[in-house]
């Protein structure tokens, strides 16, 4: 693991959907928001198995108090549930592009 600031990109990534549906962006802006991000995260992580682990870590502070609580080890396994599911986009969805 890099960094827990893979929650950085997870949460522009929101924020952009959001605001498209809030109609406060247009597609175009929101894509463009979205395939930068996706560039930087191909960029800093190494994969699909790394990126969404260090997610879920910069998230547990947040929803525990800014505190090491039962998050570390209730999340992780959720984590685990969705990446080892055959359909999950960890499975389905390349994390370097083709070309």
């Amino acid at each position: 693991m890099r960094s827990i600031a893979a929650r950085d990109p997870g949460r522009a990534s929101k924020t952009a959907r959001w605001g498209r549906g809030a109609r406060c962006a247009t597609r175009a802006e929101t894509c463009d928001v979205l395939e930068r991000t996706s560039a930087a995260v191909r960029r800093r992580y190494a994969s699909w198995d790394e990126f969404p682990a260090v997610c879920v870590m910069g998230r547990c502070p947040h929803f525990d108090e800014e505190r090491f609580g039962d998050r570390y080890t209730t999340v992780p396994a959720a984590h685990r549930a969705l990446t080892d599911a055959s359909d999950s986009p960890g499975n389905t969805v390349p994390f370097r592009l083709p070309g």
